[in-house]
């Protein structure tokens, strides 16, 4: 498959390319439960009153669609106000209690989380997601992923809305009956690199990328 690709600006992710009044800050929470759209293309996998066929588990309903990667052993005592320094940046990392914190922020986009190839991925807009796997593999060996650090990651992991607290988060992985607010993810222990880029499979369809490589 033909994949357009974008390059990031070092020191942190490529910005999908959004209206200015579709960028939000932390204290205005995302609008609504209906998808945004960018020239008529859905930026969120929920449509309202359409049912899509989608690939894999989106967090696309949380309050402020911006991401903590948390560690189970730092979950218990989180209280949703950790990230706050860094959350306005594509990715960061934060150190607490002994470990270190992946961060994906700044646009309120949905996730997910692709074990095999160790990426998550951010919708920017899409009919579905049906190609996205396939996509990830064959920009895999482009030269347009760009550096923007490296962190220390190993064991059993939560990934979801940074500003919820500890009670929210584990409520929602016990509730399979609920929207996903929470995805678990696993890793294995070492040193990590978080390379970022943005792929166009086709005009209508972008997603934002950030994989994790073994150093």
């Amino acid at each position: 498959m033909a994949i357009g690709v974008r390059q990031s600006r070092v020191g942190r992710s490529p910005r999908c390319y959004l209206p200015r009044a579709m960028r939000s800050h932390r204290a205005r929470p995302r609008p609504g439960p209906f998808p945004l759209r960018y020239h008529g293309r859905s930026r969120c996998p929920s449509h309202a009153g359409v049912m899509m066929h989608l690939m894999a588990t989106w967090l696309d309903s949380t309050d402020f669609a911006r991401y903590a990667l948390i560690p189970e052993q730092v979950l218990p005592g989180w209280e949703g106000t950790e990230a706050d320094d860094v959350i306005d940046e594509y990715v960061s990392a934060l150190r607490l209690a002994g470990h270190d914190i992946l961060t994906l922020g700044a646009e309120p986009l949905s996730v997910t989380w692709l074990a095999e190839p160790f990426t998550f991925a951010r919708w920017c807009y899409a009919d579905d997601d049906t190609g996205l796997l396939s996509a990830v593999r064959a920009a895999s060996a482009s030269e347009g992923w760009q550096d923007v650090l490296s962190l220390e990651l190993g064991g059993r992991y939560v990934l979801t809305d940074a500003a919820y607290e500890a009670e929210r988060i584990l409520d929602s992985l016990r509730d399979a009956q609920r929207p996903a607010e929470a995805l678990r993810v696993e890793l294995p222990p070492g040193r990590y690199r978080v390379q970022s880029l943005i792929i166009d499979p086709d005009p209508n369809t972008q997603f934002m990328l950030e994989r994790l490589l073994s150093e």
